[in-house]
């Protein structure tokens, strides 16, 4: 897949981790959309950069190898608080329900994220753009 495909994936976890869950969906699942969301944009920033991308969920390890192109926002910094939605909260465990302060969270990270990869890809393909004109 390209990073159009990459981040096109990442927008559609985002619309469905965003949205109101409909009866009989649990929250949890939503949060697994956010951690999906932001893992995706961040690969799509990798590959936008020509770098590998691992075939791994953790945010962190994604996050560090994006911060070898620079230094990251404080709020991107944060966004690996959603490994943990990438497994845990897929099959039943005894985690309990996320808290609507959890939940806002995560989604909130995950918009960061997303707008972040969009705008990093942007800025990258303009600079790109420049060069060969130039």
């Amino acid at each position: 897949m390209d990073v159009a495909e990459w981040l096109r994936h990442a927008r559609s976890d985002l619309t469905l981790a965003t949205s109101e869950p409909p009866g009989g969906v649990l929250l949890e699942h939503l949060l697994y959309h956010a951690q999906q969301a932001a893992e995706k944009a961040i690969k799509a920033v990798l590959l936008a950069r020509g770098a590998d991308v691992p075939r791994t969920h953790d945010i962190g390890l994604l996050l560090d190898r994006a911060a070898a192109g620079g230094a990251l926002p404080d709020e991107i910094a944060q966004a690996g608080s959603l490994t943990m939605y990438a497994v845990l909260t897929r099959y039943p465990a005894d985690l309990g329900e996320p808290t609507d302060d959890e939940a806002a969270e995560a989604r909130a990270l995950a918009t960061a994220v997303v707008e972040w990869a969009e705008a990093a890809i942007a800025a990258r393909v303009l600079d790109e753009e420049a060069r060969r004109m130039g």
